[in-house]
């Protein structure tokens, strides 16, 4: 592909990812992924409204536990921190939801798997239902399911990561995740803009836990873990579930 080619692409993504798009993929035929690809936009098939049809009102459903520990580290396969690298949406096989896979590049991994085995490149990708996409037409179609997570990350953010396996395994999924950022702990936003409220045992009330190194000392920590249930004993509720019409 030729420099002038590229022109275009790259000024629609630049201009998409200030309307809080990100990264977008333009392909979406089933047949032109390859194997492993249409093996998990099948994963990820709802079996609901055709995003892809105009003029669908399509019912988009939110759910959330009703409350998870503020560090979940017994509900996770995972934890680690590390630096977004990529973000991108993908269209399930039967066109009724996006999912949206965030590269990361791993700096410390705090829980795993026995069986995991850090990658040479040191990346993870994890997955969130939900996001928006450019078609080949032009269209922008949007998904806006939640499920458990709210929350959205952006390309150059430093996060820790608290992740659970989907799919038998074969996929993960962010069950909560915290910015670093300048020395403190944020809380993420729905829209992926850098947050502002810091991470607290108590809301407005910075303490240990909105300090990186405090954090992170916390994490690494095993004192700071109930040895029966793995976690910390600070709970933080979500959203309840709910449906939603866009």
């Amino acid at each position: 592909m030729s420099g002038k080619s590229l022109i275009p692409v790259i000024a629609a993504a630049v201009v998409l990812t200030l309307l809080g798009l990100t990264q977008l993929s333009a392909q979406v035929s089933p047949e032109s992924m390859d194997t492993a690809r249409q093996a998990k936009s099948t994963r990820y098939n709802g079996g609901g409204c055709d995003l892809t049809v105009p003029g669908r009102d399509c019912f988009f459903e939110h759910f959330a536990p009703g409350a998870i520990p503020l560090i979940p580290l017994k509900e996770s396969a995972f934890a680690l921190l590390g630096t977004v690298t990529k973000v991108q949406p993908y269209l399930s096989a039967d066109r009724t939801h996006i999912y949206t896979e965030t590269t990361i590049q791993i700096e410390e991994v705090f829980k795993s798997p026995e069986t995991f085995n850090l990658p040479p490149d040191r990346t993870v990708i994890t997955d969130q239902i939900g996001g928006a996409m450019r078609m080949d037409s032009g269209r922008v179609i949007h998904d806006g399911s939640v499920v458990d997570f709210i929350g959205k990350t952006y390309v150059g953010g430093r996060y820790v990561f608290f992740l659970r396996q989907v799919h038998e395994g074969k996929d993960l999924a962010i069950l909560s995740a915290y910015e670093l950022r300048e020395g403190k702990v944020f809380k993420l936003t729905e829209d992926g803009i850098p947050g502002k409220v810091l991470l607290s045992r108590t809301p407005n009330k910075p303490d240990s836990l909105s300090d990186e190194q405090g954090f992170l000392q916390t994490i690494r920590q095993h004192d700071s873990v109930d040895p029966k249930t793995g976690n910390l004993h600070v709970s933080i509720p979500l959203v309840a579930a709910k449906k939603v019409s866009e």
